[in-house]
């Protein structure tokens, strides 16, 4: 289910290689637009946009909000990279909200 403004019931966990399964998470805590997702392991998923930022534990199959992006951003690109703290999320390109 969509919502003026933006998309809060869209996220799919997709299993399954030669017979592939789409289920939906649980709903978003708030809409989201020009967003972008990165799975940071099988267990976690991050959802990021606009100055919100979720993680979705599918363990207990909840969402937490996590701290804002420095810059807000949206239509960006999210990945994932090793760094000698560890691993980072990295948002790149798109447009400022502000």
């Amino acid at each position: 289910m969509s919502t003026w403004g933006g998309v809060k019931d869209l996220v799919l966990q997709l299993t399954g290689v030669s017979d592939p399964t789409a289920t939906a998470l649980a709903s978003l805590p708030q809409p989201m637009h020009g967003h972008c997702a990165v799975a940071v392991d099988a267990d976690t998923l991050f959802v990021a946009g606009s100055n919100a930022v979720f993680a979705y534990d599918r363990a207990s199959g909840t969402w937490d909000s996590r701290p804002a992006m420095q810059h807000e951003r949206i239509h960006h690109a999210c990945g994932v990279v090793l760094s000698p703290e560890g691993l980072e999320i990295v948002a790149a390109g798109g447009y400022a909200t502000r």
